[in-house]
């Protein structure tokens, strides 16, 4: 059992990490997204930016 804890906490620190690194990608990429529809000129690009289609 005392063998099985320190194993068991490993994967849910490696499960916890890759999921905030996932998350941050997504973040920045919409932050991208997002600055390019401020720069846009172009209303129908600026809406397709902002609903992240």
């Amino acid at each position: 059992m005392l063998t099985a804890f320190p194993a068991a906490m490993g994967l849910c620190l490696a499960w916890f990490g890759a999921t905030l690194i996932k998350n941050e990608k997504q973040i920045l990429h919409r932050n991208l997204e997002l600055k390019m529809a401020l720069k846009t000129r172009s209303r129908r690009e600026r809406r397709k930016l902002l609903l992240g289609n």
